[in-house]
């Protein structure tokens, strides 16, 4: 009888101890104390992002404000002014940005992989 109880009690130690490694040992110790231990939780799918759903390149004579603000380095202001720059004259080149003051050539090696010029 004793036996079995040490093989119980290991089997306990060892789970806690597995318990605490997985959840953290802070974690582990309050779940234990409260007699309430969730090993796993189920969240939902989520919709991915919006500009995950673009295949391809943005095209900067036709990309809204908020898709030209998710490029990186593109903010409320630039993007402004690529839709007037574009609606002055549309691009022909990316290199075009480089009218546009704020944007330099390091910023347009930036974007490079990720817009392209389209005629309107």
């Amino acid at each position: 009888m004793n036996r079995g109880r040490a093989v119980l009690g290991g089997l306990l130690l060892v789970c806690a101890l597995s318990l605490a490694l997985y959840i953290g040992a802070g974690a582990a110790r309050k779940a234990l104390n409260r007699g309430t231990v969730t090993l796993f939780t189920f969240a939902p799918p989520q919709a991915p992002p919006a500009a995950s759903l673009v295949s391809g390149p943005m095209d900067l004579n036709s990309a809204s404000m908020g898709e030209l603000m998710s490029l990186p380095g593109i903010g409320e202001h630039l993007a402004r002014e690529i839709i007037l720059a574009r609606e002055r004259r549309p691009f022909s080149y990316l290199e075009d940005l480089a009218t546009i003051p704020g944007i330099g050539e390091r910023r347009i090696e930036a974007l490079r992989p990720l817009v392209c010029v389209l005629p309107p």
